[in-house]
């Protein structure tokens, strides 16, 4: 170092060389302050925080914390319930080369056929037990029993009717061996599950075309799935069990301050000396005595020198508080508004959770698209190809599953979205940006109104060719009609036939 080097740069350069030394070799950016022990290993102590592996949730940790936990059960049956409660629409819409022999009355028989159909084999209800067990225990399957001839082992062909649908959490399925071709549209899931017999015999082995899969909420690599997981997600109690312990803890530490909230203080006079003289007896007798006399006259015997009786409160100052935090912290966990979660009515300037319901919707919406909706498609696909399904076994040729909304238009909105609708459709026709016949094949040709407007590209190409073919070969123009034989005038021309004359009858 130099010698000449000031004071003050001598006592920076020192501070700088042990913050060096004290800090994590694994970490030269960030802050570090010598006097506060900020980022100086040794000092820091939020240095010493490491990320701990979670908290393994067994079938039997989940099954006791459904049955046991009322916030826990919530965190699994409401999810299930908002994805299904609004119900789905089966929608049948005409492809381009159909559109004019599409019949609206048929297409919404067969979409009211196949609700039917559902509801007979109850797959909604099995589907929902599917959809809860899958974040209770990290995995379902809602196995379809079908008739086609075939053993449970081989892919679905042709098949005659389905039979049944039954759900099946992780812990009754095994998974079988997981496609590994990249190249494969199933790369990473299951090519079949074996189901689990409880009377001791051989498990069954099902394809997976047979198979409405639910894999779970928490998206783990394929490699950690088959090592760890036996193929299968996390329980959704895995992500809760922190924040989940320490709410049930702090109310249950509530409950404890509620029983000792206020202690009786009761000051006797030389009472140290007596304890010292061995007089507990003494003192057992005048306490029963104050508690013999407190229970007849509600009055308490003190003596006048000395002695006093009162109760004191436990200081809870900020422990509600405290609780609604936790509260927060398990509802952030969870990803769904905490009013929700715990059932409470929204507090404050506005009594309703306006805004949490709408996050919660969207949510719910894009659950349905990505978990639901294709397993359902799944499902009612096989019904369409069924020979005895509501179809004949002929699958529609353009047909979707569209989830209802999950907040439901009265009847006055409903026509207000209509007329607004029909306004814009006018303005779009007046300014030839749509035809009426796409307006009225968009509103009014599926099995249900629709605002989404669909372009009919083949008509408007007919139209482009024939007003090109129009602008290249104009029609000849009218031929010049004949000059009058009457002088031009503006009285009407003479009557020519005969006047009949006065008073003969024709």
């Amino acid at each position: 170092m130099n010698m000449d080097t000031p004071a003050n740069d001598k006592t920076i350069e020192a501070l700088d060389r042990m913050i060096r030394k004290y800090s994590s070799p694994f970490r030269e950016d960030g802050f570090g302050n010598l006097a506060t022990g900020l980022g100086v290993t040794g000092l820091d102590r939020g240095r010493a925080s490491r990320v701990a592996p979670p908290q393994d949730v067994s079938e039997d940790d989940a099954l006791n914390l459904y049955r046991g936990c009322g916030v826990a059960a919530r965190a699994v049956d409401i999810p299930a319930q908002d994805m299904t409660r609004a119900g789905f629409e089966i929608v049948l819409r005409p492809t381009a080369d159909k559109a004019e022999d599409f019949d609206n009355e048929e297409a919404q028989l067969v979409s009211d056929d196949t609700q039917d159909a559902l509801e007979s084999l109850r797959a909604i209800r099995e589907i929902k037990r599917a959809l809860r067990w899958e974040a209770q225990y990290g995995g379902a399957i809602v196995f379809v029993g079908i008739d086609d001839g075939k053993e449970p082992d081989q892919e679905v062909t042709d098949l005659t009717k389905i039979l049944f649908v039954r759900a099946m959490h992780r812990y009754k399925v095994t998974v079988g061996p997981l496609v590994t071709d990249v190249q494969d549209p199933r790369f990473g899931k299951p090519e079949s599950y074996v189901l689990v017999q409880t009377n001791g015999q051989e498990g069954i082995t099902v394809h997976h075309s047979r198979v409405l899969e639910f894999p779970g909420l928490v998206d783990i690599d394929q490699d950690e799935r088959a090592t760890s997981n036996d193929g299968w997600s996390d329980s959704i109690y895995v992500r809760l069990w922190d924040s989940l312990r320490v709410f049930v803890e702090s109310y249950g530490y509530a409950g404890v301050i509620t029983q000792d909230f206020a202690q009786a203080v009761w000051k006797i006079k030389d009472l140290a000396i007596m304890l010292k003289a061995g007089k507990e007896s003494e003192i057992q007798s005048r306490a029963q005595l104050m508690d013999i006399v407190a229970s007849i006259l509600n009055a308490r015997l003190l003596d006048a020198d000395g002695e006093s009786w009162e109760r004191q409160s436990t200081n809870v100052a900020g422990f509600p508080e405290l609780l609604d935090r936790f509260g927060v912290r398990l509802a952030a966990d969870w990803g769904g508004p905490l009013t929700l979660l715990l059932g409470q009515t929204p507090s404050g300037f506005s009594k309703e959770d306006v805004t949490g319901e709408a996050n919660w919707d969207d949510v719910i919406a894009g659950w349905q698209e990505e978990r639901l909706v294709p397993e359902l498609e799944k499902l009612v696909g096989l019904m369409f190809r069924a020979k005895e399904g509501p179809t004949g076994g002929v699958e529609p040729d353009r047909w979707k599953v569209v989830p209802k909304p999950l907040t439901q238009m009265n009847e006055k909105d409903t026509a207000d979205l209509r007329k607004t609708t029909a306004e814009s459709d006018g303005i779009y026709v007046a300014n030839d940006v749509l035809t009426p016949e796409e307006v009225a094949q968009s509103r009014f040709g599926g099995a249900m109104w629709s605002m989404e407007t669909t372009l009919d590209l083949e008509a408007r190409a007919e139209i482009a060719e024939a007003e090109e073919e129009m602008k290249n070969n104009p029609p000849p123009p009218p031929p010049v009609p004949p000059p009058s034989p009457f002088p031009p005038t503006d009285e009407p021309p003479p009557d020519l036939e005969e006047e009949e004359p006065d008073g003969e009858e024709t």
